[in-house]
């Protein structure tokens, strides 16, 4: 590859034998390749599922990630530092069949839950997680939020700062093994923190704009605990932003959630929707202990609504109609949390125990003809005399944990 400026200004096309293009402003100049060799050993295949992921990831975010790297211009050079940052946080994870990563399956071109790095800057994290309600939290001990300035002091942040809320709702799936997520909705509220002041409640404090009609945060203030929420979330991140003589800083931001959304997926059950050649093992290839996904038929299940909602203290609803079940299968339910909701195994019908959210899954048995499939519905639990515990996976967070920002996914 050879750079240079040329005299008739920036060439792109090719020749028989070279291929011009333009990068940054400079002229690149590569052989042009006629014959491409397209090796699908399973080493490749790993390395372009974690292409996949993350550039699908890219693609979903773009609204946000385009521009949310603090020192990077506005598109090429914020895409380009997504795509380096999780390649590299989540390029051992490509390596571990066994990991709970819930990488793109094969031809899947939408955005999957994972902790995505989705922006870096000067300003500090903020201390935002996943609640047990699935919704993304930031909450302050606070003594006094009856001025605008008190409020803004206790979340140390400054008049003129920007908050924004980033997160995605959305359906998963684990067909005969292998993950799908098909997300709903990107939802973005940004909170300016431009009043002065009294203010009658801490939700006052600030202005609100959001990308669809109706969507807030809820802040509310009680026992000495200021709590800003999002509605219903499958993962999300807080991003502080501050104009700074001329330049925009912003807080580094690493995506959370709920491990549920990902029960029972994992990286060697994604690899092996991949096209992937014979390793010649006596030439020192992979020994692969990929799992099988299988050759029956998958059924396609779908709800007649992927949500649920009880608000009177014990209160009961009936599952939502299930759609694509073969005849004769089996059809089971199970809660993720029972401190929140029981669901009677064979009817699907949910009954409330706490406030909180739970995950049921849909369980549909394998038949002769067709394999084993899961789906799942939430149900958002209020009014009820108690909160729901962490359970066993709805407690749990994303995989992909560490100092990026907000908890650990672990």
């Amino acid at each position: 590859m050879a750079k240079s400026k040329g005299f008739f200004g920036i060439r792109t096309g090719s020749t028989k034998n070279f291929t011009f293009s333009e990068l940054h402003g400079e002229q690149i100049t590569k052989e042009r390749v006629s014959k491409v060799k397209n090796p699908r050993t399973i080493s490749q295949m790993r390395q372009r599922m974690l292409m996949a992921t993350i550039g699908a990831a890219y693609s979903y975010l773009k609204a946000i990630a385009d521009h949310s790297f603090e020192g990077k211009t506005v598109g090429q050079q914020c895409m380009s530092e997504f795509m380096r940052l999780n390649l590299n946080k989540f390029r051992d994870a490509a390596q571990d069949s066994n990991a709970a990563y819930a990488m793109n399956a094969y031809g899947d071109k939408l955005i999957n839950p994972m902790r995505y790095i989705l922006a870096k800057g000067s300003l500090p994290a903020l201390p935002y997680v996943a609640n047990t309600s699935n919704q993304i939290e930031l909450s302050y001990n606070v003594e006094d939020v009856t001025t605008a300035e008190k409020v803004y002091d206790a979340m140390g942040i400054k008049k003129g700062d920007m908050l924004t809320f980033c997160w995605v709702i959305g359906n998963a799936s684990l067909v005969a093994g292998v993950f799908k997520y098909t997300p709903i909705q990107f939802n973005i509220v940004r909170l300016k923190a431009d009043k002065s002041g009294a203010v009658a409640t801490p939700h006052d404090a600030f202005s609100f704009e959001s990308n669809h009609t109706g969507l807030d945060i809820n802040i509310v203030f009680s026992e000495k605990v200021l709590k800003l929420t999002t509605t219903l979330a499958n993962f999300g991140a807080v991003i502080q932003s501050r104009l700074n003589t001329g330049t925009w800083l912003r807080s580094d931001a690493t995506m959370v959630g709920n491990k549920s959304i990902i029960a029972g997926v994992s990286v060697g059950n994604q690899l092996a929707t991949y096209p992937i050649d014979s390793e010649l093992i006596l030439n020192g290839g992979e020994i692969a202990n990929v799992p099988s996904v299988g050759t029956l038929t998958t059924p396609e299940l779908s709800l007649s609504k992927y949500a649920v909602k009880i608000d009177t203290k014990g209160g009961k609803v009936a599952a939502p109609t299930l759609t694509g079940a073969p005849d004769g299968a089996a059809v089971s339910y199970e809660s993720d949390n029972t401190t929140i909701a029981i669901v009677n195994s064979s009817t699907g019908e949910v009954t409330a125990v706490g406030n909180g959210t739970a995950n049921i899954y849909v369980k549909v048995a394998a038949t002769a003809t067709t394999a084993a499939a899961t789906t799942s519905f939430n149900a958002v639990i209020t009014g009820q005399n108690n909160d729901g515990t962490s359970g066993d996976s709805g407690s749990g967070t994303l995989p992909g944990g560490g100092s990026d920002s907000g908890d650990g996914f672990e």
